[in-house]
C-alpha cells in the first residue's frame, strides 16, 4: 500500500492513528454541539478549539515520525 509506505508506518500503527483522530474528533464534535445548545459550560475532554489544533498537529505524519525516532 502506497500510502503506508509515503508515512512510513505498518497497517496497524496507521489504524491505531487515524481511530484515535477519529474518535477524539466525533468526541469534540459532541462536546461542541453540547456546547452550542448550553455556552455557559466549557466544553469538556480537551474540545476547545485550541485543544483540537493542538491535538490534531500532534498527529501529523511529520510529528508522528519524530517521536517515533526518539523511541
Amino acid at each position: 500500500m502506497k500510502h503506508l509506505k509515503d508515512v512510513n508506518e505498518t497497517y496497524i500503527e496507521h489504524c491505531y492513528h487515524a481511530m484515535t483522530i477519529g474518535v477524539y474528533l466525533i468526541k469534540c464534535g459532541l462536546s461542541q454541539m453540547i456546547h452550542a445548545i448550553l455556552p455557559d459550560i466549557n466544553p469538556p475532554f480537551k474540545s476547545d478549539l485550541n485543544s483540537i489544533i493542538i491535538f490534531l498537529d500532534s498527529k501529523r505524519t511529520n510529528n508522528r515520525k519524530e517521536i517515533k525516532k526518539t523511541i
